[in-house]
């Protein structure tokens, strides 16, 4: 016996439609400001042995439009070697880098700053149009670190964290 089956063709219809998807790109800008803090550099003035922590400075981030951007901060050491933990950098004497001090190291609200530039590092996390980051700078010299002419230099970045 055979069962006999039947079937009706499918039919379908098909539309196209078109989406537009605006994605606006986060622009903030970061400013300098302190006592110290005169353009994009900061003066240490001569450093001693031991640790000090000297006058803060503000990074100010200043973002386009008038709604609140998450913001934060990374540091990025740029010519000197860090340090295990990544939250200080060895200070190049006359341009040479070496491997052990004097160090340079920045705390935001008495912790220290990864100076790795990754945005897991990142510090700062605010919300906000503008907003500021206060940071000191803490060196530590040992006496028998070499002595000369001191030149760093750290990269800061805005980031966008979700």
């Amino acid at each position: 016996m055979a069962l006999a089956l039947t079937a009706g063709a499918a039919t379908s219809n098909s539309a196209i439609i078109d989406v537009t998807l605006i994605n606006n790109q986060h622009t903030c800008s970061l400013g300098f400001n302190g006592t110290n803090a005169t353009s994009l550099n900061y003066d240490l003035g001569v450093i001693s042995n031991g640790r000090k922590t000297h006058a803060p400075f503000t990074v100010d981030i200043t973002c386009q439009g008038d709604t609140p951007v998450k913001t934060a901060l990374t540091a990025r050491n740029q010519n000197g070697n860090l340090v295990a933990g990544n939250d200080k950098m060895v200070l190049p004497i006359g341009g040479n880098v070496g491997s052990s001090g004097p160090l340079l190291g920045l705390e935001n609200n008495g912790k220290n700053v990864m100076l790795t530039g990754n945005e897991v590092d990142a510090f700062c996390v605010q919300t906000g149009i503008n907003s500021s980051c206060s940071l000191s700078p803490v060196t530590e010299v040992s006496a028998s670190d070499p002595r000369g002419e001191i030149s760093a230099t750290i990269r800061f970045d805005v980031v966008y964290p979700a």
